[in-house]
């Protein structure tokens, strides 16, 4: 990941708007393609759905921002230590089955 991605994502806080402008410079520098596809077909949580992650690691005490359900990087950071703490990949990739771990953890 870039080191202005937070930057881009001050202007539009969209993932793939970020990662896209990162690219595209990148790219213009004579860098690569993308070492992975983008996840075309990956669910997200809605808006409820999100605010109930964030409410979760609050609850397992690994987060400690606002539950206005905006997936930023203190979310993913929470959820990274959630995974990590299961032994899992702690990428901090929000996505609707996050929200089902979560819910099979703590509900």
């Amino acid at each position: 990941m870039t080191g202005n991605y937070l930057v881009l994502k001050g202007y539009n806080f969209s993932d793939s708007y970020a990662m896209s402008v990162a690219h595209m410079t990148d790219r213009l520098k004579g860098g690569g393609s993308f070492v992975q596809d983008w996840p075309r077909n990956t669910a997200f949580p809605n808006l409820s759905q999100r605010k109930a992650i964030q409410q979760a690691l609050i609850d397992l005490g690994l987060y400690r921002g606002a539950v206005d359900g905006r997936i930023g990087p203190i979310s993913q950071a929470a959820y990274a230590r959630f995974r990590a703490a299961r032994g899992e990949v702690a990428d901090g990739f929000i996505t609707k089955a996050s929200y089902e771990a979560l819910a099979a953890t703590t509900w």
